[in-house]
């Protein structure tokens, strides 16, 4: 199941380790699911339907920019938690997910994901610490693409 990471990309933060009260309760609420490679998780603009705990396996998260091909966000590895800003704030995801290998998950449906944290404020804080991360993730990668000289951008 190994793929390399691309040459520029970093492995997401890791929640499972990062926030491990609150990957537990996404886990309580969670089925486990096998998930081939190649296979799409998500595709930008399709509604939040839930939250993936990434258990086994890597996901490529990209970016579709009007007029441009596919743009590369991020590579997630094992204890990632993929679609989360969507899920909380009942948005579209705002990337496409697709297994760069065969990939072991746990998904939580968003109904399910609201309910536990209506009932857990203690781990409303770390929700926030995780959307904050994912803004400022994307706001540093939109302002790199805003500098690339417009050869590089047509690259792209």
């Amino acid at each position: 199941m190994s793929t390399p990471t691309p040459k520029g990309q970093q492995m997401g933060p890791k929640a499972r380790n990062r926030y491990p009260a609150l990957w537990a309760a996404l886990e309580g609420v969670s089925t486990r699911i096998a998930v081939a490679k190649g296979k799409v998780l998500f595709q930008q603009g399709e509604a939040g339907r839930g939250v993936f705990l990434l258990r086994e396996g890597k996901v490529r998260l990209s970016l579709h920019a009007a007029g441009r091909k596919k743009l590369p966000y991020r590579i997630a590895g094992p204890g990632n938690i993929l679609g989360f800003p969507a899920t909380i704030s009942n948005a579209p995801y705002s990337l496409t997910a697709e297994n760069l290998a065969d990939c072991e998950l746990g998904f939580a449906p968003a109904e399910d994901v609201i309910n536990l944290l209506s009932k857990r404020s203690d781990l409303c804080f770390q929700a926030v610490e995780i959307m904050a991360h994912e803004v400022k993730k994307l706001r540093k990668r939109q302002a790199a693409l805003l500098y690339l000289p417009v050869n590089s951008a047509k690259q792209l």
